[in-house]
């Protein structure tokens, strides 16, 4: 039998401490391994930790974004969790397909908050700030687009890709706005010096309005297009950021990216919450 003792004066808690790269103009927080307030839970809701911000600026709720899986079938892609609770997205390079609705094909990936989507959609002159951490599992192989869109702010088809960060064939991290725009702010990459798989960049674009009404889908894994069927790359999602630095106080690409890039550093490093994280092949599991 259990038994509890209350101790006077003593409040235990098992909450994690917040995020440090949280500022009052975060939309979108995931970070699936994080201790008790990021965790993956046992459904396909992965808890938004910037939640109360996105309330507080959009009057909104978005409490979780959700990973999606459209792949065809098994062969095609499947989605895993790792040792330490990222959601993997393994993509064939024998059986993918480029159907599938909304011009992404049939692959997989991770949904915002509607509220977030409707935020962005409504503040086309903001400058919105997006960044992906992750692992690369597998390479992109394509050559058009010459850059794989892992996370996007895009309207459903990518003809309206306002902003992304995306890999190559030669795994170079590249992202939209180009370094030719006057609308790109800032663009920051790194990789973790003891394994160059893992991975994190971030880029600020300065406020254009979209072709058309933005998807809801930020990542997704799977042919974009019948160039890139086949020739997905395959990601283990460490953590993936959007806000608004109009909206926050005195928010910029270097300082927000600074904070984020620390947080996923230390979380991968010894006695961080990923570190020693493990995930299967997906060469092995999904050829």
């Amino acid at each position: 039998m259990t038994r509890y003792i209350d101790i006077p004066g003593f409040t235990p808690t098992v909450q994690a401490p917040i995020d440090p790269s949280l500022t009052d103009g975060h939309l979108l927080l995931i970070v699936p391994g994080k201790p008790v307030d990021g965790y993956w839970g046992s459904g396909l809701d992965i808890p938004n930790l910037a939640a109360s911000r996105l309330a507080a600026i959009t009057g909104n709720p978005g409490p979780t974004a959700t990973v999606f899986n459209a792949f065809a079938n098994p062969q095609s892609g499947q989605i895993e969790r790792t040792a330490k609770n990222r959601p993997h997205f393994m993509v064939s390079h024998l059986a993918n397909t480029s159907g599938g609705t909304a011009g992404l094909g049939a692959g997989a990936g991770i949904q915002i908050p509607i509220a977030v989507r409707d935020w962005i959609q409504a503040h086309p002159t903001h400058d919105f700030y997006l960044s992906l951490g992750f692992r690369l599992t597998r390479q992109y192989t394509g050559t058009s687009p010459t850059v794989y869109p892992l996370a996007s702010l895009k309207s459903p088809d990518l003809g309206g890709t306002r902003t992304s960060v995306g890999i190559t064939a030669a795994n170079a991290l590249a992202g939209t706005p180009a370094s030719s725009s006057v609308e790109r702010l800032g663009f920051t990459t790194a990789s973790l010096p003891a394994d160059a798989a893992e991975k994190f960049a971030a880029i600020t674009s300065d406020g254009y309005a979209l072709s058309g009404v933005l998807s809801t889908v930020a990542l997704y894994l799977g042919a974009v297009n019948t160039a890139t069927t086949n020739k997905a790359p395959s990601i283990a999602v460490t953590r993936l950021a959007i806000a608004d630095l109009t909206a926050g106080t005195n928010l910029t690409h270097g300082g927000v990216a600074a904070a984020d890039l620390d947080a996923w550093s230390a979380s991968l490093s010894a006695g961080g919450y990923y570190n020693g994280d493990t995930n299967s092949d997906p060469a092995v599991l999904v050829p």
